[in-house]
């Protein structure tokens, strides 16, 4: 449902097409464009198999039913893609995995223009809230998230190959 009313509300300058097998070539282009973020998380540099994986990427306790993995096209270019999972962690709740947009997008207001759609769109499908976790070295993400409004609710501490980094967990209202 809550796709659905994205889709309305983006209207027929872009089209919203589930991320498969097929397109996957288009989202590790977006995701190799974006050499800031991937400088600062403690991931690798996305290949086709990180990107195959995130295909069906799960939190504990959900299943497919509840992921929404897309990409947003203006024309043939991937502009922007969008990982969320409806009902989680709790029923009234979205959980925002990933939202990332091509650099070739970044500082025209397009960015934030997406996430206000996304949260009107999972008000209008009756939910509460959106969760989200940053990685408190992404700096430019964090403030993209604080200036549209996201709160941080805790930090912890997160081990990747033996260092230790701050994920920030935000919330924002949907009411």
């Amino acid at each position: 449902m809550l796709l659905n009313h994205f889709k309305d509300l983006l209207g027929q300058n872009y089209s919203v097409v589930k991320i498969t097998e097929d397109n996957l070539n288009d989202v590790l282009k977006l995701m190799q464009a974006n050499t800031y973020y991937y400088s600062q998380i403690p991931f690798p540099t996305p290949s086709l198999d990180t990107c195959r994986k995130d295909l069906t990427a799960l939190p504990p306790n959900t299943d497919m039913k509840q992921k929404n993995y897309i990409a947003l096209y203006k024309g043939h270019d991937c502009m922007a893609i969008l990982d969320y999972i409806e009902s989680y962690p709790s029923k009234d709740i979205v959980y925002l995995g990933l939202f990332m947009l091509h650099p070739d997008y970044h500082h025209q207001g397009l960015g934030e223009k997406l996430i206000h759609i996304f949260i009107e769109s999972a008000k209008a499908s009756h939910f509460s809230g959106i969760n989200l976790a940053c990685y408190e070295v992404n700096t430019i993400g964090y403030a993209f998230w604080k200036k549209i409004g996201f709160v941080t609710e805790k930090a912890c501490i997160r081990q990747i190959d033996g260092v230790s980094y701050v994920l920030l967990e935000m919330y924002k209202s949907c009411l």
